[in-house]
């Protein structure tokens, strides 16, 4: 399982530096973090990558129904590049990280539609303060709105304090991917176009009855038939051991999967690792990770705040879990309020409790990670 490690070394002098950073996030944390991605690139974390002369990795799948478009071989045979480079850079005082994919997943995947090669080319803020930003809805409607409209993980949701900048390509798929899992394949929220919990939907005020046509597959993800793109909706099962899923089924075909997704999408990493684990980072330049915390225990829901994450508030960090209740990963951009009402566009919720017994919780949690971050 995928850990972040301390794997690089460096003389007192620069430690030293890297330590006395104080806007956000530091350099070291920067760079541990880029080397915990599936990177395929010579550069990570200290260069980006010319999309010329990028450097890839094969892909190799003997169970595909359709090979992806620019890729070698004849279905059910199919081999295609991975592109992925993670690295992290200073700019005008500013810690910043990049990544840079071309969305193809490590594993195999079901489908008709072919997947296709994307440009996905982001820049953000390395783990900002979120001092000025503040999610904090009034009532059940604002809260609908802010967790459930498929459109809240757009790029104009962005507090402006994540500096994010887009340099690749400006369609509607990467526009709505709240961030990138760790193999580099675009995720979204839990929302389908409905503007309700994609998974467990649940009817509102707001909702609507769009057409909703993507068949999810065994690792949690599906292709945007617009345009190829392949995404995880979901905390995705097959970001490590992709080994030991039938990554070339839909969910519908595996039972644990169609019994029950929840408990189905975090067994793999109750089966190999009960410890915190990246995820990937969200748009806004913060870590995801989940689904267990440094203490081999389940992250409980009711310690995160509206968005998914939680705050350590002496040093500003924060940090969005992928849990198996909606919104599964990052509800709106954080951070957010914790309060005493819940969405009503899933049926698959956390009662949030009260803010008193959440903190409580919250803080415990934050002690126990940074104990270990020491180790």
């Amino acid at each position: 399982m995928q850990r972040i490690k301390k794997k690089l070394f460096f003389s007192i002098p620069i430690l030293l530096i890297l330590f006395s950073w104080s806007k956000g996030g530091t350099v070291f944390g920067c760079y541990e973090t880029a080397l915990a991605f599936k990177n395929t690139c010579n550069g990570a974390p200290y260069y980006a990558e010319d999309w010329n002369t990028f450097v890839t990795r094969d892909v190799t799948c003997n169970q595909m129904q359709i090979c992806p478009v620019g890729s070698t071989g004849t279905a059910p045979n199919c081999t295609w590049k991975r592109k992925l480079c993670v690295t992290c850079s200073q700019q005008d005082g500013q810690l910043f990280m990049r990544i840079q994919s071309n969305g193809l997943p490590d594993h195999c995947v079901p489908g008709k539609v072919a997947l296709q090669e994307r440009v996905i080319d982001v820049k953000f803020r390395f783990d900002p303060p979120p001092v000025t930003f503040f999610q904090k809805p009034s009532n059940v409607d604002a809260l609908n709105h802010m967790i459930c409209d498929f459109d809240s993980s757009s790029e104009s949701n962005l507090p402006s304090d994540s500096m994010f900048r887009n340099y690749g390509e400006k369609t509607i798929s990467i526009i709505n991917m709240v961030g990138i899992a760790a193999n580099g394949v675009p995720m979204y929220n839990g929302n389908s176009p409905r503007n309700t919990d994609y998974f467990y939907p649940k009817d509102w005020a707001g909702s609507n009855q769009k057409n909703v046509d993507q068949d999810i597959d065994a690792c949690l993800g599906a292709i945007q038939p617009e345009d190829g793109v392949y995404h995880y909706w979901f905390l995705p099962p097959c970001l490590y051991h992709a080994d030991k899923i039938q990554t070339s089924k839909y969910c519908d075909n595996v039972t644990d999967c169609f019994t029950d997704m929840a408990s189905y999408s975090k067994k793999i990493y109750t089966d190999f690792s009960n410890t915190w684990t990246l995820i990937g980072m969200a748009k806004d330049g913060h870590k995801i990770i989940g689904p267990y915390t440094a203490g081999n225990s389940e992250f409980d829901c009711q310690a995160l705040d509206i968005c998914n994450g939680i705050r350590d508030s002496s040093s500003g960090n924060y940090t969005y879990v992928a849990v198996t209740t909606f919104p599964y990963v990052v509800g709106c951009y954080g951070p957010g309020a914790y309060v005493t009402f819940n969405s009503v566009c899933s049926k698959n919720v956390c009662s949030f409790g009260s803010s008193l017994f959440n903190n409580l919780i919250l803080f415990g949690l934050l002690a126990i990670l940074m104990l270990h971050s020491f180790y």
